[in-house]
């Protein structure tokens, strides 16, 4: 049986990965350093988005796909920041984007929670 605990742990796990990411980012590492921390947490976050799959903790296909998008996210954030796009040493407006993937994610798994609720109680009717 797979507890609600287990199902959340990848979504924090994830926001970890991505604000980690971020905060190495903005300490002004060399273009190399942000090159393979892209990488290596990229390929990280994979692993385990990847292995939770298997493990069947996404509550369906559109929760999958939410976290999906956090990961292309960050890995597009990270490729555009190795090629020079952005610059900008004091970014610190990613916090916006965790906020708001945090809250949709939740929000959604959140009413999945109250949905499959009320259809319990409809099928012990």
């Amino acid at each position: 049986m797979i507890t609600n605990i287990q199902r959340w742990g990848i979504t924090i796990r994830q926001q970890i990965y991505y604000v980690l990411g971020f905060h190495i980012w903005n300490a002004n590492v060399a273009e190399m350093g942000l090159w393979y921390s892209t990488i290596i947490l990229a390929i990280v976050m994979f692993i385990d988005l990847k292995i939770s799959a298997n493990k069947k903790l996404f509550y369906n296909r559109m929760d999958l796909f939410c976290h999906y998008v956090v990961f292309a996210d960050f890995l597009l954030e990270g490729i555009l920041r190795s090629l020079t796009l952005f610059k900008d040493p004091w970014y610190f407006d990613f916090y916006f984007c965790a906020i708001g993937f945090t809250l949709v994610i939740s929000s959604y798994r959140l009413y999945i929670i109250k949905e499959m609720k009320k259809n319990q109680k409809q099928l012990i009717k």
